[in-house]
């Protein structure tokens, strides 16, 4: 079964931007309706740029899909990168950190990762977390968080999608082989580096009475990393004032047995159409594609293509008081948002910027 292909479509908007976007039109696009998306890191930097004064103009609309969440402090950015440059015996500066070569400088930034958990004193959740490369608050490039700053109205102009996958952390799980191996204490320890508060064991506990430890270990990771900085940010940008539409992907991907649900980079291949790569047939099973699969890459498809269109992805749009979410499943459905006992545990935290703790 072959997905279809999407169709070219062009609209009408105020005036053009300047800057990058001079040449748009050569490429068959609208210098009137640019539009950003991204997942994951690339959600990151979605939301990021939308907080950004320097990229304030350069484009109308914005998709940020699994919004990462994780931003440092200056203090702690400099403790890390400090660590990293003495891998390769250098200093925390531009001037020394441009003699290494990039891909080495990625394998210093490994080399660290490797003791890593040595660190939990000074870096918490960072020296738990998958990498060390996320943007940091520098009060000049980034002067705030985008939670804050999209809630004070920056960004307010630019119209939002935002999202993220029901079991994120699943794919995590599943990939370094410990489903099935985590026990109480491991997740025990994992609420503790990763949850909101110093009781966050005990709450998600008594909020998920029926979860094993492995489901535990995945809802707080996918919770601190993706779902609630995306649920924050749609949450902001709609406070501040800005035109905002929310989604879960709930589809359950068909690949690993079907161990993987709603995992991680899951939307990529249905953004994308990509049933063919070896990513594709291993989330979405192969060699051909099933008819649902093809269904939910039709809906998301059309839905990010009449977004950055018309600023219409054919679902209501978000608030604080009904936080009406697109459900992208084989039937697609508007619903209250679904991940409530999430957002209640998070309500209160105001996900600042990680500071280094000594």
């Amino acid at each position: 079964m072959k997905a279809p292909r999407p169709t070219a479509a062009s609209s009408t908007r105020s005036p053009p931007c300047n800057g990058s976007i001079d040449n748009i039109a050569t490429f068959g696009g609208n210098p009137d309706r640019v539009t950003v998306f991204g997942e994951s890191a690339d959600g990151s930097s979605v939301g990021t740029l939308m907080a950004m004064p320097a990229a304030a103009g350069l484009f109308h609309s914005a998709i940020a899909q699994s919004f990462g969440g994780p931003f440092l402090t200056r203090e702690l950015a400099t403790d890390i990168t400090t660590a990293i440059a003495r891998q390769r015996g250098r200093r925390p500066t531009v001037a020394d950190l441009s003699t290494v070569e990039p891909n080495d400088l990625a394998k210093a930034g490994e080399e660290t990762a490797a003791t890593q958990h040595q660190h939990l004193d000074r870096w918490g959740p960072m020296a738990a977390h998958l990498t060390f490369f996320v943007p940091t608050v520098d009060g000049e490039v980034l002067p705030a968080t985008p939670y804050r700053a999209w809630a004070a109205g920056a960004g307010r102009d630019v119209e939002l999608i935002a999202g993220h996958n029901r079991n994120e952390y699943r794919l995590f799980l599943v990939a370094s082989g410990k489903l099935g191996t985590i026990d109480d204490q491991e997740a025990a320890r994992v609420l503790d580096v990763f949850g909101p508060g110093p009781n966050a064991e005990k709450a998600y506990r008594a909020a998920f009475p029926e979860a094993t430890a492995d489901r535990l270990w995945e809802r707080v990771q996918s919770d601190w990393l993706f779902r609630m900085p995306t649920l924050r940010l749609a949450e902001a940008h709609a406070t501040g004032g800005g035109r905002t539409h929310f989604y879960e992907l709930t589809w359950a991907s068909p690949g690993a047995g079907g161990l993987l649900g709603a995992c991680h980079a899951l939307d990529l291949p249905l953004i994308f159409g990509d049933f063919d790569s070896g990513f594709g047939r291993m989330l979405l099973g192969g060699p051909e594609p099933s008819a649902e699969a093809v269904a939910v890459f039709a809906h998301m498809r059309s839905a990010w293509i009449a977004f950055a269109t018309h600023a219409d992805p054919g679902w209501p749009t978000f608030d604080t008081e009904h936080r009406l979410t697109q459900l992208f499943d084989a039937v697609p459905t508007v619903a209250a948002y679904p991940e409530e006992s999430s957002r209640q545990l998070w309500e209160h935290d105001d996900m600042a910027p990680l500071p280094l703790l000594r």
